[in-house]
């Protein structure tokens, strides 16, 4: 079981999703092959529980049965901040959270250099409830849209996020009446990705040759999370025979003046590709 803590007394907290013993954060999750998410969108659930008094949440991950289409981002590959909380005893209970980007391909965008129109959402599967206590608990939240159902709210990162880069702060604002006591939600992160099944890295990635020259490639295929996937195989493609043919194992032979492209396609997983370019004078 994957767990992780936010408390929200004090200074700013770190919210760190830990693994088991048995696997190591980084590592790929079996289901390799998983098919492709959703509109490109990796998703991770998160089972929170709130103690208003003490100001701590607990969240454990998990993955949710109902959401089979998408991927689900295992252990060590999104990680929360949180810092400021507060509480009037009234009714505004206010947070500030962040979130960290763990996978090795950028997230909010979806060709990895524009934002993505949506941005990265963080969306309430479940309508925070009152655990002990009564009461009705309303999320303040930046809109409303349909995730894994109609009508959820969520906070919005509009940013891109590289490999091990955290967002900007943001808060996040609960209307708790005084009679609650302890409260629950279900959140995921939602976040568009540029290679929602993976890529290839084709080395190298541009060079030239002269007619009968020949150039041995390269291949290193990854998953979506941007680990190695061992034992793939690969079939190698030329847009343009007539200036550069390219054979199983990746050897390139130029046949012809002008340019081309090579690609890299794994032939395992549909629209897992790598390419290179060879310019022939």
């Amino acid at each position: 079981m994957l767990r992780f803590t936010l408390r929200l007394g004090g200074v700013a907290a770190l919210v760190a999703l830990a693994a088991c013993a048995e696997r190591s954060p980084t590592a790929a999750p079996a289901d390799d092959s998983a098919a492709p998410a959703q509109g490109g969108y990796l998703l991770t659930e998160f089972r929170c529980s709130v103690t208003v008094a003490s100001r701590e949440m607990k969240c454990v991950e998990a993955r949710p049965a109902d959401v089979r289409g998408d991927l689900i981002l295992g252990s060590g590959y999104v990680q929360l901040s949180s810092q400021g909380p507060t509480y009037d005893g009234e009714r505004d209970y206010t947070f500030e959270v962040a979130v960290r980007n763990l996978i090795h391909q950028k997230i909010g965008t979806t060709n990895g250099t524009s934002y993505a129109i949506n941005g990265i959402r963080v969306f309430f599967s479940q309508q925070p409830y009152a655990t002990s206590g009564s009461g009705t608990i309303t999320v303040v939240p930046d809109g409303y849209d349909t995730f894994t159902a109609a009508n959820q709210p969520y906070y919005k990162y509009y940013t891109i996020l590289d490999y091990n880069a955290q967002s900007s702060w943001q808060q996040w604002l609960f209307e708790i009446p005084p009679t609650v006591n302890t409260f629950a939600f279900i959140v995921y992160v939602s976040a568009p990705v540029q290679y929602p099944v993976g890529w290839i890295t084709v080395a190298p990635d541009s060079w030239s040759l002269n007619v009968s020259e020949t150039k041995q490639l390269s291949q290193t295929v990854l998953n979506q999370y941007g680990n190695l996937v061992s034992g793939a195989t690969v079939t190698w493609s030329s847009s343009n025979t007539s200036v550069a043919t390219v054979s199983s194992g990746g050897l390139v032979t130029a046949t012809g003046s002008g340019s081309a492209t090579i690609t890299a396609s794994d032939n395992a997983v549909a629209g897992r590709t790598g390419t290179a370019s060879i310019t022939v004078p």
